[in-house]
């Protein structure tokens, strides 16, 4: 069973793009993830009093 399956080491380049993309994926999703949070803020008042609430229930 899995007798022929071989697998190679990864090369350095490879592995090189494969954090380069996960750190393109986690900038992207950072940017999305606080365009959404803050899309529903109606006014500045409304932001302010949003970051008092949150230290106030620290």
């Amino acid at each position: 069973m899995g007798e022929g399956m071989q697998h190679q080491p990864m090369s350095h380049e490879m592995m090189r793009t494969n954090y380069r993309m996960l750190a393109i994926n986690m900038a992207i999703n950072l940017a999305i993830m606080y365009f959404v949070m803050f899309a529903m803020i109606y006014s500045l008042g409304e932001f302010y009093q949003n970051i008092i609430f949150s230290t106030w229930r620290s």
